[in-house]
């Protein structure tokens, strides 16, 4: 059996993903959000700051659209029927 009395904690080493952006939530590092149809992750802890390419909060991880006929990764809570070999498709979701 191994010796854990020399583990070390390594704090959070995972995105958490935590849906739309709400600024009266406090984010913490590796956290991901979704915001004007692109998603980021928290590079510190952070509240109010809302996410953008060149903050010091937020880091863009998928650009995005809003709008259905915009350029880039449309992340959709409906899985596409209709893939091409290559396409993949993220899903949110909470264990």
């Amino acid at each position: 059996m191994s010796d854990i009395s020399n583990m070390n904690d390594l704090g959070k080493i995972s995105f958490r993903l935590c849906g739309n952006y709400d600024e009266s939530i406090t984010y913490e590092r590796l956290d991901v959000v979704t915001y004007g149809g692109s998603s980021y992750v928290a590079l510190k802890s952070t509240t109010g700051n809302t996410p953008s390419v060149d903050s010091t909060f937020w880091q863009l991880i998928a650009s995005g659209s809003e709008s259905v006929g915009g350029s880039g990764i449309i992340i959709s809570e409906v899985e596409p029927t209709d893939q091409d070999e290559g396409d993949f498709w993220l899903q949110e979701y909470t264990i």
